[in-house]
């Protein structure tokens, strides 16, 4: 029912969880998958691990990930993070979504991710245009 109608499976979840996510997301090439927050809720500093099988997610076309969250993915540095995400999805793949009720409850100033993602943009060297698409367009293009 999800594919037949177009909608997005949002995947939340920790890095732990990610091999299994990479499992269901092969399993369902037809259905259209956002990873939220980099599957880092609350996922500490586990960069190889998540780095690992978050490549092996970054081969199937169906899935695009969502950067947004930083406030809680209780790591030291997101850039490593972000800056993956970027490379191995590429900037059609990924967007920044409002976490903004989170980001409250935290104390934690939403800007400071959109500055996040834009210094991790920044730092690969990304076009306005490829800029543009995280900010706006692949966000249109995967929900109309």
């Amino acid at each position: 029912m999800i594919e037949e109608y177009g909608f997005v499976w949002h995947m939340v979840g920790t890095p732990n969880y990610l091999s299994d996510v990479a499992k269901c997301m092969k399993e369902h090439p037809k259905i259209k998958f956002m990873i939220d927050h980099l599957c880092m809720e609350q996922g500490g500093d586990v960069y190889d691990e998540w780095a690992q099988n978050m490549d092996l997610i970054a081969a199937l076309p169906n899935v695009c990930v969502n950067l947004g969250g930083i406030e809680i993915w209780e790591v030291e540095d997101p850039q490593p993070y972000l800056i993956q995400a970027l490379k191995i999805f590429g900037y059609d793949r990924c967007c920044i979504g409002s976490n903004w009720y989170l980001s409250v409850a935290s104390s934690y100033d939403y800007s400071d991710t959109l500055w996040e993602v834009k210094k991790a943009m920044e730092t690969l060297g990304a076009s306005k245009e490829e800029q543009d698409k995280v900010w706006r367009h692949t966000a249109t293009r995967i929900y109309g």
